[in-house]
């Protein structure tokens, strides 16, 4: 994908969750994250545009995770305890993974453009 490409697929995506009420916010500061409360996305702009692209659709993967009836049984994420714990830290793990998967669905349902290495490098990136 070019650099258009990518700018045009991240502006689509963007209109996409602005119709479903989902607030995307770029700036400079914080990591990139989902709200729930008060359901924004959070992208880092020192990313290139590239990276923010794949960023934001894995954040629209926990997004679309969160919309599950299922999801506080499936995945616990009880912000009670220490992320030190090693409860805790399998607890995002398995979110963060399922958001790369969940976010694949919206992709190939949606058919929104990636590259599959580039993908692969990103999510593994991430995860690791």
């Amino acid at each position: 994908m070019n650099k258009q490409e990518v700018e045009g697929a991240l502006n689509k995506l963007t209109e996409h969750l602005k119709s479903k009420n989902v607030t995307v916010e770029f700036n400079s500061e914080g990591d990139n994250s989902y709200y729930p409360e008060p359901n924004l996305i959070r992208i880092n702009t020192r990313q290139n545009m590239k990276s923010r692209y794949y960023s934001l659709l894995h954040e629209v993967g926990h997004y679309l995770l969160r919309q599950q009836s299922d999801f506080s049984t499936k995945y616990l994420l009880d912000h009670s305890f220490s992320s030190r714990t090693k409860d805790r830290r399998v607890d995002v793990l398995r979110e963060e993974i399922a958001a790369w998967d969940k976010a694949m669905e919206f992709i190939e349902v949606n058919g929104y453009p990636f590259e599959k290495e580039r993908w692969d490098h990103y999510s593994k990136k991430f995860i690791y």
